[in-house]
C-alpha cells in the first residue's frame, strides 16, 4: 500500500473493529444470559403474584380477575411481553382451575417444580412449575421462546448498535489524527521537493518530532556530503581549465613554429598538429560540459532576446564558416526568453560548430528564430550527412559519435557537442528534437523555449 496514512488508518480501524467484535460477542452472550435470568425471574415473580392475589376457585379464562403482572421494571415496558405470557392454575387432582392466554384444556407441563422447555400450540415454550403450598395448587407460567429471544436480542442490540455505529466516526477521527501526526513528514518532503538543484543548504523544520529527527539529520548529512562533492568538482573544473589550457597552448605555439620552419614538413608533423587541436577541443568541451551541468551550474537567469544573442554568436563564429566557404543565414524575429546568457551562448556555439564541422565545403547552414504562441523556437539546419533516425537518441549521449560518413577526417571532435546542448536545454526546461530539414538532407536541431510567464 503506497499511502502510510491510509495503511495506518485501515490497520487501526481493523484492530478497533476486531476488538469491538470480540467484545460485542462476549457482551452479547453475557447479555443474553442476563436476559434469560431476568425472564426466568419474571416467570417466578408472576407465579408468586398469582399465588398471593388470585383466589382459589377463580374461573378459568377470567382475565378481569388477573392482577397486574410483572413487577420487574426492566421488563415491564417491553413491547409485546404481556402477550407472550401464559398462566395456568392446576389443583392437586390435575384439574385446570384458571387459564390465561391459552386454550389448552390440560396442564401445559408436568406438575413438578422447576423450569422446563415444552411444545404446545405449535410453538416452543419455556415454562415454570411453581407449587403454591398454602393454597394446595400448582401455578404454571410460560413464555414463547421465539418472542422471548426476539425481545432479548432487542435489548442487547440497543447496547451493541452504538458501538457498531461508532466505528466510522472512530475511523474519521483516526484519519484526522494520523494526518496531523504526518504533517512534519509532509513538510520535510515539501521542503526537499521545493529545493533547487543547486540548493544544498540544510533542511530546517520547526518543532521536529523526535521520531523524525534521525531522518532530518541523515538528510542534512547527505546534503552536506553532496555539497562538498560538488565543490570538489567545481574546483577540479577551475584547476583543469588552468592546468590543461596552458600546456596545450604552448604545444600549439611550438607546432606552429615547427611547421613554419620546415619547408616541407613531414606528414607526422601535420598529424601532430591535428592531434593537439583535437586535444584542445576535447579539453574545452569537457570543461563546458562540467560548467553547464544542471546539477552544478549556478545559473543567473535574465530576460534575453534569442535572436539578438544568435547575431552575436554568429558574428563571433563567422570565421570558421568562411574557411570552408559555407553559407550561413540567420532568419527570424525577436524572441524573448528567460535564460542564462553564458549557457545559451555556449549552446549556440556548439550547434554552429557541429553544423560547420559536418557540413561539406560550399554547404549552407540556416539559423532561424521564430515566436509561436507560448514558445520561442530556435532551429539550426545544415545540408550535411545528418544523423540516422535510429541514432538520434544516442547522439545526445556523452562521447557518442555517429557513423564514419558523418565524421569528416581531420576534424576535431569528441562526441560532447550535443551532450552539452542537451544539458543546457534541460537547465532551461526547454525541449530538444533532432530531425531532417525540409530539403530532406542534413540535420535539423530544434529547441523550444517557453516565453517568460508561460510556466516551465
Amino acid at each position: 500500500m503506497r499511502s502510510i496514512r491510509l495503511f495506518l488508518t485501515l490497520t487501526i480501524i481493523a484492530i478497533i473493529t476486531l476488538v469491538n467484535f470480540l467484545s460485542s460477542v462476549r457482551g452479547y452472550r453475557q447479555s443474553m444470559d442476563e436476559a434469560e435470568t431476568l425472564f426466568n425471574e419474571q416467570l417466578l415473580e408472576n407465579a408468586l403474584l398469582i399465588s398471593a392475589t388470585l383466589p382459589v376457585g377463580a374461573p378459568a379464562g377470567e382475565k378481569a380477575a388477573l392482577p397486574p403482572l410483572s413487577v420487574n421494571p426492566r421488563l415491564d415496558n417491553t413491547p409485546g411481553f404481556q402477550s407472550l405470557l401464559v398462566i395456568q392454575v392446576v389443583d392437586d387432582q390435575g384439574n385446570l382451575t384458571f387459564s390465561f392466554n391459552t386454550e389448552a384444556q390440560a396442564a401445559i407441563t408436568v406438575l413438578e417444580p422447576g423450569y422446563r422447555d415444552v411444545n404446545f400450540d405449535g410453538y416452543r415454550w419455556h415454562t415454570l412449575t411453581y407449587r403454591d403450598t398454602a393454597n394446595e395448587r400448582w401455578i404454571l407460567t410460560a413464555q414463547r421462546y421465539d418472542i422471548r429471544y426476539t425481545l432479548a436480542e432487542q435489548v442487547v442490540l440497543q447496547s451493541v448498535l452504538p458501538i457498531v455505529l461508532s466505528i466510522p466516526v472512530a475511523g474519521f477521527i483516526v484519519w484526522l489524527l494520523i494526518g496531523a501526526g504526518l504533517k512534519p513528514v509532509i513538510r520535510l518532503a515539501e521542503e526537499l521537493q521545493n529545493k533547487e538543484a543547486t540548493d544544498l543548504s540544510p533542511v530546517s523544520l520547526e518543532a521536529t518530532p523526535k521520531e523524525l529527527a534521525p531522518l532530518q539529520k541523515s538528510t542534512n548529512e547527505l546534503l552536506s556530503r553532496l555539497k562538498a562533492s560538488f565543490e570538489r568538482e567545481k574546483r577540479f573544473a577551475a584547476d583543469a581549465a588552468h592546468e590543461l589550457r596552458t600546456p596545450i597552448s604552448v604545444l600549439k605555439v611550438q607546432i606552429h613554429n615547427l611547421l613554419e620552419e620546415w619547408q616541407n614538413p613531414p606528414p607526422s608533423a601535420q598529424q601532430l598538429k591535428i592531434g593537439i587541436d583535437r586535444m584542445g577541443h576535447l579539453v574545452e568541451q569537457i570543461l563546458d560540459l562540467n560548467r553547464t551541468s544542471p546539477d552544478l551550474y549556478m545559473a543567473q537567469f535574465e530576460q534575453l532576446d534569442l535572436f539578438e544573442l544568435c547575431q552575436e554568436v554568429v558574428s563571433d563564429s563567422y570565421e570558421q564558416f568562411m574557411d570552408k566557404n559555407q553559407t550561413l543565414e540567420l532568419l527570424g524575429e525577436k524572441g524573448l526568453i528567460r535564460g542564462d546568457r553564458f549557457a545559451i551562448s555556449t549552446m549556440l556555439k556548439n550547434l554552429l560548430s557541429n553544423a560547420s564541422k559536418y557540413t561539406p565545403e560550399d554547404g549552407s547552414i540556416v539559423v532561424r528564430v521564430r515566436s509561436q504562441d507560448k514558445e520561442v523556437i530556435l532551429t539550426v539546419s545544415d545540408n550535411g550527412p545528418g544523423i540516422p533516425a535510429a541514432e538520434r537518441e544516442r547522439a545526445l549521449e556523452r562521447f557518442y559519435r555517429s557513423g564514419q560518413d558523418r565524421n569528416p577526417p581531420n576534424q576535431p571532435g569528441c562526441g560532447l557537442g550535443l551532450a552539452i546542448v542537451k544539458h543546457i536545454v534541460d537547465l532551461h526546461r526547454a525541449s530538444l528534437t533532432l530531425g531532417t530539414p525540409e530539403s530532406g538532407t542534413g540535420l535539423c536541431v530544434k529547441v523550444r523555449f517557453r516565453k517568460p510567464g508561460q510556466g516551465s
